[in-house]
Parts: C-alpha cells; sequence; structure tokens
C-alpha cells in the first residue's frame, strides 16, 4: 500500500529553495577550495644558487678544491686549495669578509676581500666588487622550519632506511634520529618519489656522518639527483663529515670538519675545516630551492577571480530556479 503526503506551504517553500541551496553550497565549497593554497614546503637558499659553499665564520681549506665560487663571512686560510674549478673566469669566485691567506691553490675567477689578502706562490688575485654575505638569520630560521614539517616516516629494516608517506609529496621530509644510525646503510624511497624533493632532518648535537651509502635512491634502485636532496642538520653545532654526501648540507650553527669524502651539493655552515691532507672535497650540484618566498593567500589573484566567478554563476542559477518555479 502506497503512503500518501500532504504538503504543506513552508514544505513547498522548502522544496523551492533547496535545490538552489544545494548548488550555492556546492559552488561556495568549490571556491573554497580553489583559493585555498596547497601546503608545500618552501625551501628559499637567499639567492645564492651560484655558489658552492657559504660559511658564516672561518674557512680553512688544504689540498683540495671547490668546483664552484665560495662565500666566507670571516677569515680564509687555503694552502694548496683551489677554488671554482668548474668556474668561469669572468665570473665571481671567492668572497671574504675578513682577512685572506692562500699559499699555492688558485682562484679561477674574481675575488672580493673585506680585510687584508696575503697571497704566495700562485697568481695574483683578480679583484670583484664588494657583495653583501647572505644571512645566517635566514638559513637558521628555514633549517628550524623544516624540522618541524616532516610528512614521512623513516623506518629502518634490513640495513635499508626507507622514508615513507601516506601519499605523494613534492617535498618528501623525513627525521632521522642519531639511534638509527646505526640500523641502516643506504636510504630509500617510494618509486614514485623520484624527482621530488627529500629534506631529511638529521637531529643532534655533535654529528658524525660515516661510511654509509648517502646516494639516495627508490626501492625500484633509481637514483635520487643530488639536486633533489637536503641534508638539515638542525640542532648540530658540531659535525664530521668522512663520507661522500649526494645532496645539498644545511648546517647553519654547525662548525663543520670535513675529514674525506665529498659534498655533492650547496654546502651552508657556521666554519669549515678540511683535514690536514685534502678531506672533503666540494662538488657543485645547486640545490632545487624556490627562487621566490611563499605567497600570501591575498597575493594570489587568480584563483580569487575564479572564485568570484563561481559565486556569480550561483547567483545567476539560483535568480533563474526562481523565475522557472514563478
Amino acid at each position: 500500500m502506497r503512503t500518501s503526503f500532504i504538503l504543506n506551504k513552508p514544505s513547498i517553500m522548502f522544496n523551492l529553495f533547496a535545490k538552489p541551496v544545494r548548488l550555492l553550497t556546492s559552488v561556495t565549497a568549490l571556491s573554497l577550495f580553489i583559493i585555498t593554497p596547497a601546503l608545500a614546503a618552501v625551501i628559499s637558499f637567499d639567492n645564492i644558487s651560484d655558489a658552492n659553499a657559504i660559511v658564516f665564520g672561518d674557512f680553512v681549506g688544504k689540498y683540495n678544491d671547490s668546483q664552484g665560487s665560495l662565500i666566507v663571512g670571516g677569515n680564509a686560510t687555503l694552502t694548496g686549495y683551489t677554488v671554482g674549478t668548474l668556474n668561469q673566469a669572468d665570473k665571481r669566485a671567492l668572497t671574504v669578509s675578513g682577512n685572506l691567506d692562500l699559499v699555492g691553490g688558485d682562484v679561477n675567477g674574481l675575488a672580493y676581500v673585506g680585510g687584508t689578502a696575503s697571497v704566495s706562490n700562485t697568481n695574483a688575485l683578480r679583484a670583484a666588487p664588494e657583495m653583501g654575505i647572505a644571512s645566517q638569520a635566514h638559513f637558521i630560521s628555514l633549517s628550524e622550519s623544516l624540522s618541524v614539517a616532516n610528512n614521512a616516516n623513516a623506518n629502518a629494516k634490513w640495513s635499508q632506511l626507507t622514508l615513507q608517506s601516506a601519499a605523494f609529496q613534492d617535498t618528501l621530509i623525513a627525521h632521522i634520529s642519531p639511534s638509527q644510525f646505526s640500523d641502516f646503510t643506504s636510504v630509500f624511497t617510494a618509486p614514485e618519489q623520484l624527482g621530488s624533493r627529500i629534506v631529511l632532518n638529521i637531529s643532534g648535537n655533535d654529528i658524525t656522518m660515516g661510511a654509509k651509502d648517502w646516494l639516495l635512491k627508490t626501492t625500484s634502485w633509481l637514483q635520487h639527483d643530488a639536486s633533489n636532496v637536503l641534508f638539515n642538520f638542525y640542532e648540530a653545532t658540531s659535525l664530521t663529515i668522512n663520507t661522500s654526501l649526494y645532496g645539498s648540507v644545511l648546517a647553519p650553527n654547525a662548525d663543520v670538519f670535513g675529514t674525506g669524502g665529498m659534498i655533492n651539493g650547496q654546502f651552508i655552515a657556521n666554519s669549515f675545516t678540511t683535514g690536514i691532507n685534502g678531506g672533503t672535497q666540494l662538488n657543485y650540484a645547486p640545490f632545487n630551492a624556490d627562487d621566490t618566498p611563499p605567497l600570501d593567500i591575498k597575493q594570489v589573484s587568480e584563483p580569487h577571480a575564479a572564485a568570484l566567478l563561481l559565486l556569480g554563476l550561483g547567483a545567476l542559477l539560483i535568480g533563474r530556479f526562481k523565475r522557472s518555479n514563478v
């Protein structure tokens, strides 16, 4: 038996407006979806894309080289050390705010020295105009902000550390504790993360990067490009590198001792001292940093305009629906 319902006037009015209200709700929700920015890690290197290394304090280099340019906020002592082996001869290779003591080696490019320059057993320096030093406070802030932006877990099993996230990440960020260092020899991600940026937040005040395979790969054994990898030592005040790192190093508070191996990326630290027989080589592989700061939602004009268009469309549809029911 079919049941009949008698619709009173308020019910009729509800039905008249139910569809347009639902439509307006859907349009509004879509508008909010469009104007809501995606949350993504913004990594600004303060426009130092052409620098192989930035050291805010002193730089001591012996019997080794950097492929790119060096920026030193304190004094630079270089013995048998060549700066900018891949640098163009007419480009800036060395900036030293303090004093420079250069014995042997070479500076392949232009140089600026804010203090006194002592040069022997090598070519004379060719002067470059003064250039400001990058802000240490900027990189400290960047390091700290990345340290709390983890969106993946680091799980050690069978000598492999696998970085796992519930969803694909344009910038995959994971934390590694000092206690995990003994649990793995190599680092992997899911295959779909190939081409993404990878940030490893490594905690601890006094850290030694020893003999491990720091060339990150996917579980299908494809290699991550060093320009997409960043090692963030956000707590370190002392860092020893005696291995090869395929990625950039962000250690803005650390005094770094490069006793061996190489860094295939950019290098940012409080100070740097190589080993007595050469130590760590600096190879130029600039990190894939963002060129601009994050946009404020008020500055995003195109999505805002699209939202207004959708809201206007919703109002027109409601008006048309009302007219059709008169």
